[in-house]
């Protein structure tokens, strides 16, 4: 009788542990056929057309949960003096549109990453934060996205790092 128990709770314990298991983030990198849609959504977008310098979005990684999707990508060159904060909000607003574009109606947070040097070192800081930007289900459902190259998306920053220039 006490094996049947056991083998019940180990069981039941399964379970439980395979319910956490969906919850947790959901990699970009898809088997699928066609890839992930959020990821080469990603990597079309035109952060150009919402004024920043650089061209294109470096995705270093997509984590998707219920109810967000987190996205890191690398800080754009930006300028001569390097990133600014319109190049990191122009960039932001990229990613925001080419997700909603590509279904994703949920909150979404856009972390920007390196880009920035140790002034007491000289070395690089490739994995320093730069720039956060969030943007959520109610505030997505205001955007026009038509016309997305026209809102002020240094709004739904909710980190800028003091060295970015102004």
């Amino acid at each position: 009788m006490p094996k049947k128990i056991i083998i019940v709770a180990l069981f039941g314990l399964a379970l439980a542990l395979s319910a956490c298991a969906s919850d947790s983030p959901k990699p970009s990198s898809s088997t699928k056929a066609g890839g992930d849609p959020f990821r080469t959504a990603l990597e079309a977008a035109h952060p150009t057309q919402f004024g920043a310098v650089a061209d294109k979005l470096s995705v270093r990684g997509i984590a998707r949960h219920r109810a967000i999707i987190n996205v890191a990508v690398n800080t754009p060159d930006g300028g001569f003096q390097g990133a600014s904060r319109q190049d990191l909000a122009g960039s932001a607003g990229a990613a925001f549109k080419a997700l909603h574009g590509a279904g994703w109606h949920k909150a979404i947070t856009v972390t920007f990453k390196g880009g920035l040097v140790d002034t007491t070192t000289g070395k690089n800081l490739p994995n320093a934060e730069t720039g956060v930007f969030r943007l959520d289900r109610k505030d997505a459902r205001r955007i026009d996205w038509q016309h997305a190259d026209q809102v002020d998306w240094t709004v739904y920053a909710v980190f800028l790092h003091p060295a970015l220039k102004r």
